[in-house]
């Protein structure tokens, strides 16, 4: 928790709205007004956790398979909550669904509810990464054997499947999303924000990471 927090908070202050805290440095520690960001959350959580789990002996791989889908669920929570808050909105638009939010400070107009786009987006996320898990954890190997796919020696080629297939996922709805987004969230880089370049990283790294992970051959 400590780790998502201080991760979250520092990717606000500094790709967000470095300007102004530079010139305000002590509003850095107002959280209650809020300003987080949820990858800089992540970086700085997933850092935490693979110090923990080093300094424990145990297996990332076998924690990030099972945090997975409640990562997704817990996502998908959270924007929610930005919907109810008002905060991530999108462009204006004319669609049959847009959304007027009359919060203080917001701009008007109709706007692509993009908080429930990422919420859809996601909780689709969670039934995917659960029916795989059930596969995988009660499904035979093949027709002709009775090992169980989660049998320490066959599961163990297949950790980090789960987590990775999460982020992969993820990176893509979070591109979806980043495109209709109208709020201030920093400087544009080529026309991307910083979430969106993360995003194709993120998307990259898990592609590569998988290839010497599961297809490469020894």
């Amino acid at each position: 928790m400590i780790g998502g927090l201080l991760g979250a908070r520092s990717f606000h202050v500094l790709y967000e709205n470095y300007e102004y805290y530079s010139q305000y440095p002590m509003d850095v520690f107002k959280l209650w007004q809020g300003g987080f960001v949820f990858y800089g959350g992540f970086i700085g959580a997933l850092l935490a956790t693979i110090l923990f789990l080093r300094i424990r002996r145990e297996s990332f791989w076998v924690w990030a398979d099972f945090m997975a889908p409640v990562l997704a669920f817990g996502y998908a929570l959270g924007r929610i909550g930005c919907f109810l808050n008002g905060c991530c909105f999108g462009r204006e638009c004319t669609l049959p669904w847009a959304i007027e939010f009359s919060y203080t400070g917001l701009p008007t107009g109709l706007r692509h509810p993009t908080q429930l786009y990422a919420t859809l987006w996601e909780l689709g996320v969670v039934v995917v990464l659960l029916l795989l898990e059930w596969r995988r954890n009660v499904k035979p190997l093949d027709n002709h054997s009775d090992i169980k796919a989660d049998n320490p020696k066959t599961a163990t080629t297949r950790t980090g499947q789960l987590f990775l297939l999460w982020l992969f996922l993820h990176s893509i709805g979070r591109l979806i999303m980043e495109h209709f987004r109208d709020d201030f969230r920093g400087e544009n880089y080529l026309e991307l924000s910083i979430s969106s370049w993360m995003s194709i990283f993120i998307i990259i790294s898990v592609i590569a990471i998988s290839y010497f992970r599961f297809f490469q051959k020894k």
